[in-house]
């Protein structure tokens, strides 16, 4: 049985010489797919040595949010799916994740 569950909030953290930080909630699950939607995040801490913030999920989906269809991969006991050529989003643990800047 999957671990990504219809409810369950992805991180996805991806860049060059930044990163990036996008959130996703999966809307439903069928048969090793999801449709999961991107969710906005908000800052709960700045991290200036860092040149950044530390950023959280929030839920900003509504039955009119535009979906993704995915299909759900694995490495390991890593579940993830891919949000673009990329990059890709695993289950979102709790806790802040660092963006980065360059300026």
């Amino acid at each position: 049985m999957s671990k990504i569950q219809e409810g369950t909030i992805l991180v996805d953290k991806w860049g060059y010489d930044q990163t990036n930080v996008d959130f996703y909630k999966v809307m439903s699950v069928k048969n090793g797919w999801v449709q999961i939607t991107a969710i906005q995040r908000d800052i709960t801490e700045y991290a200036p040595d860092a040149m950044g913030e530390y950023v959280i999920p929030f839920d900003t989906s509504g039955p009119d949010s535009k979906k993704m269809r995915r299909k759900v991969q694995q490495h390991g006991e890593s579940e993830y799916v891919n949000t673009s050529s990329y990059s890709a989003a695993s289950i979102w643990e709790g806790d802040p994740v660092l963006q980065t800047h360059t300026h």
